[in-house]
């Protein structure tokens, strides 16, 4: 997938056309590390430039769930005018628990 259509996605998968896409790069670019680092433990290969395709729909779930906790990072409980808002921190680790990292010999 291209990041015009990780891009496009993620403005249908959040319902909202005008965030700007430079801010959807960066959300898309530290997930791709997060994914890849957890992917290679022991060190990113240097020709590995992109998240592998089966892990493409858990690059763009990550970027949704950055996205939403916007200005609420790492809130464990919040309450106002009767809306209560808690956030499970363990969410992105759930999604990151999904990768099967990378295992070879030297």
């Amino acid at each position: 997938m291209t990041e015009i259509m990780k891009i496009a996605t993620l403005h249908t998968m959040l319902n909202n056309t005008s965030i700007p896409d430079d801010l959807l790069i960066i959300y898309l670019n530290d997930c791709k590390e997060r994914i890849l680092n957890k992917i290679y433990p022991f060190g990113v290969p240097n020709d590995v430039v992109d998240v592998p395709p089966q892990y493409e729909m858990l690059q763009l779930k990550l970027v949704v769930n950055a996205y939403n906790k916007r200005g609420a990072e790492g809130q464990a409980g919040h309450s106002e005018n009767g809306i209560s808002r808690t956030y499970d921190v363990d969410n992105d680790e759930d999604l990151l628990n999904e990768i099967v990292p990378f295992a070879g010999s030297w």
